[in-house]
């Protein structure tokens, strides 16, 4: 039987730090996190894209106001309304 190495220990995870509430996000930053998502560039964002947002303040239902099944620069940005 060959020997079984200790097993070490793991460091302690850093604590996680909390995202900044959606009050706290510049419009530039919003604009920004919507065009990154919006990769055809139509102004829309699909329940696909929408998961390449960087700033993701509600579930993708919650987002899409009128339940069209998109998410539009108008509804994106309200929820950021100060």
């Amino acid at each position: 039987m060959k020997p079984v190495a200790p097993c070490l220990a793991a460091p302690p995870a850093a604590p996680a730090s909390r995202p900044l509430p959606p009050s706290r996000w510049t419009p530039a930053q919003v604009r920004q996190s919507f065009e990154f998502a919006d990769s055809d560039g139509n102004g829309e964002l699909t329940r696909a894209e929408a998961q390449q947002l960087t700033i993701m303040p509600r579930s993708f239902e919650d987002m899409d106001q009128n339940k069209d099944g998109v998410v539009s620069r108008a509804e994106y940005e309200a929820l950021f309304a100060r």
